[in-house]
């Protein structure tokens, strides 16, 4: 049954800064999990997917998707950053081109999907997560009822609405543009826009609306982070039942990790809380379910959770 999911190079990517660590081990390590297949993520190199061929090639590992910009490119246009949402013209294009660049390893690699981080509303120049660490911070400490952080949820989400029409209209131009290349290729890889941690990332559930309007018959779909999903719902600034409620068609893939009540989250399943249990019938549907887990998880923690998935999931 655990051949049912992938697992994230997020959670050992990190070890290729050790000299005698490959991508090739990378691999290894995530196979000796119990996995054969991996997410290959945004901080995975050229190189070490060249590494990774003779366990790909000879059918021990497959590659389920990649989450963009894979292979690794410069931090302006990491996970973070504005890109297909550029209002620079130069470097819009930029990011269109990394993303090709993607769709081209992922055709190569036979994976199914690409995962997009497609773009953020800036609301505060000066300091791009002011607004998203206060609302947390006012969260934890006065609660979502408080008249301090209903204040701050209105002068935030004003901000946010004052911006994101045209992010939003040049994202659906930057996808048109990616899916045209793709058909003129005849390159059949799925891109799946996730949802984001922070409240001033885009999608919400109206963006989603935007884009899937204005892109119809495109392979362009929903990939549900969970642990993001829940953190922008207890901010009570994203409804993410009613948006996988909506778009369960249009559900490419999850991300599935835990979180605990601080924002921490890229935990593996069950081991710091129960919320999973809310999202069952979406990992079901989902054609492609990723563990998506940081560092700082064990061997031990990985393998314990995913069986405590899969027992809940039957």
């Amino acid at each position: 049954m655990i051949n049912n999911f992938s697992c994230s190079s997020s959670w050992n990517v990190h070890k290729a800064e050790m000299k005698d660590f490959s991508g090739y081990d990378m691999l290894k390590e995530i196979k000796e999990l119990g996995f054969n297949q991996v997410e290959l993520n945004y901080n995975v190199t050229e190189q070490m997917i060249r590494e990774m061929y003779p366990l790909i090639e000879s059918g021990q590992m497959t590659v389920s998707s990649l989450h963009n910009v894979c292979p690794k490119a410069s931090p302006e246009f990491g996970p973070s950053s504005v890109f297909l949402g550029f209002e620079d013209n130069d470097k819009r294009r930029q990011a269109i081109e990394y993303t090709i660049r993607t769709v081209e390893y992922a055709n190569r690699l036979d994976a199914e999907a690409i995962v997009i981080h497609s773009s953020k509303v800036i609301v505060c120049p000066e300091d791009d997560g002011y607004y998203n660490d206060k609302l947390r911070r006012v969260y934890l400490n006065d609660g979502v009822e408080s008249q301090a952080y209903s204040q701050l949820f209105e002068e935030a989400i004003s901000l946010r609405q004052r911006f994101n029409l045209v992010h939003t209209e040049l994202i659906i131009n930057s996808l048109e543009e990616i899916c045209n290349y793709m058909a003129k290729k005849n390159i059949h890889v799925k891109l799946g826009l996730e949802n984001r941690a922070n409240y001033h990332e885009i999608p919400n559930s109206d963006e989603y609306e935007m884009i899937f309007t204005g892109l119809q018959g495109a392979p362009v779909y929903m990939w549900y982070d969970i642990g993001h999903g829940e953190m922008l719902d207890r901010l009570k600034t994203f409804d993410g039942h009613k948006v996988l409620e909506k778009y369960k068609d249009k559900l490419l893939g999850v991300h599935i990790h835990d979180l605990n009540e601080n924002f921490e989250d890229h935990f593996a399943p069950y081991t710091k809380s129960n919320v999973l249990d809310n999202y069952l019938e979406y990992i079901h549907t989902a054609q492609i379910k990723v563990l998506e887990l940081c560092q700082y998880n064990t061997p031990e923690m990985i393998k314990s959770g995913v069986s405590e998935l899969i027992r809940r999931l039957n």
